[in-house]
């Protein structure tokens, strides 16, 4: 997998939740489960690029994982480089709201 990973300090998980799912829901990305995984998607692949966050706890700490998928039929790409520049640095800056929202370190 490459994932671009985020990590933040949690004061109250249960408050943190909350706010980066009205985040994420308030910015289009749908609930979804890929591979058995729960992530949260934005695009289809027919007209975006799927956009996709991934938030887990681990202790106080949210790990939050960001990836693309460039033309929806190609791995997970980072979200740095090149192809797919704007989706990505769309994905990695909401990463960082939700970071900064919760206290990022």
């Amino acid at each position: 997998m490459s994932r671009t990973i985020i990590r933040a300090k949690s004061k109250n998980p249960a408050q943190d939740e909350q706010m980066i799912l009205n985040i994420l829901t308030s910015n289009g990305y749908e609930q979804k489960v890929k591979n058995g995984e729960v992530v949260y998607q934005k695009g289809t692949g027919v007209l975006f690029v799927p956009k996709f966050i991934k938030y887990t706890f681990n202790g106080n700490e949210v790990i939050l994982e960001g990836w693309v998928r460039n033309f929806g039929i190609f791995g997970e790409s980072k979200l740095e480089g090149f192809v797919g520049a704007v989706p990505k640095q769309n994905c990695k800056d909401l990463m960082m709201t939700i970071a900064r929202t919760i206290g990022f370190d």
